[in-house]
Formats: structure tokens, sequence, C-alpha cells
């Protein structure tokens, strides 16, 4: 992945030092980064809550700004596999995603990976725990995650108007499929 980004930053004569590191561990000085960027799971798919936590506070560690990232939100995944079930096997994995609040993936060849998973709230006490302030939530709303494929694929414009205006909501932020966040180091 890492020699893919530093071709494609090559073709648009983006000069890049790409540096593969733990989260957990990052070999930087203190306070060296303007903004910080985790998008994605890149945070919470660890193996414990608690790699969660060094790797947050590993980046208050680097930052000197802004941080930006995005999680998934607990609730919404509780309903988007509760859509997906189709057997009593499907309701045990709902009911161990709750109890041990990670959601466990696994795909052939690739193994098992987890996904640490927070309520917004819950969320939000961490980031201030570990030292940030100014914590704001922005949530991404997707409808197509709950809906048939047919009414998808003929009424995408529809569905992408009525998620940008939904994504603006603060009242639906626990129903988000992610949750996008913006907080500056305290």
């Amino acid at each position: 992945m890492l020699k893919h980004v530093k071709k494609e930053l090559g073709r648009y004569y983006v000069f890049s030092h790409i540096v593969h590191a733990d989260i957990n561990n990052m070999p930087f000085r203190n306070e060296v980064f303007e903004i910080i960027l985790a998008e994605g799971d890149s945070l919470t798919q660890r193996r414990s809550r608690e790699d969660v936590v060094r790797g947050l506070s590993e980046i208050r560690r680097n930052l000197k700004g802004l941080f930006l990232g995005s999680i998934s939100n607990m609730y919404s995944r509780i309903i988007v596999k509760t859509i997906a079930m189709d057997s009593i096997e499907g309701i045990n994995e709902v009911l161990e995603m709750i109890k041990n609040r990670e959601l466990v993936i696994r795909k052939p060849g690739y193994g098992e990976s987890k996904i640490q998973l927070y309520y917004v709230n819950e969320f939000k006490k961490l980031l201030e725990d570990i030292g940030f302030k100014n914590v704001k939530f922005n949530p991404l709303i997707v409808l197509t995650t709950t809906m048939p494929k047919g009414i998808i694929e003929k009424h995408s414009s529809r569905i992408i108007e009525a998620e940008l205006k939904l994504s603006h909501d603060p009242n639906l932020l626990p129903l988000a499929l992610r949750i996008h966040f913006a907080c500056n180091k305290a």
C-alpha cells in the first residue's frame, strides 16, 4: 500500500517521505504535526480498547494543532448487523458485538480483525480524557446500507441528496454509520 501511495504522489510531483510505523509508537518528536488525519477505522481497528487509547495518546503527543478523523458508530453497526441477520448465528454475532463492544471481521485469506466500537458521547469523553478539546462531530448518514439494491440503482441521486441533508442534522448523530470528528490538542 505504501509503495502505491508513493507512486501516486510522484505522479503529481509531490515530494513525500512516507513512514510505516506503529500508531502506538510513532518515530516522531513531540508536537511535530500541525494536522493529523486518521480516516476510516485506522484508530479503532485495534486488538483492544487499550490499544485505541495508546494510539490516541500517541497522536496527541505528535500533534501541535488540529486532529481530524472518523470512527464507526456502535449503534449503527448494531442496526446494520441486525438487518443482515438470516440465522440464529446472526443473532449470536449481534449479541457478542454488543457485549464485547467490537465488530469482528473475518475474511477468507485475511484472517480476523476487530473494530472497537464506541457510542458518540463515549468517544468524545475518551478524546477529552486523553487531552483533546473543542471536540466537534459530524454524522455520515449512509441510507444505502439498509436499502435493497434495486432502489439504490433506480434512485441514487435522490438518495445522495437525502444523505447530504441528513448529515447536517445533529439529532441524527447517534444513527450515523460513521462519525467524523475534529478537535484540538488541549
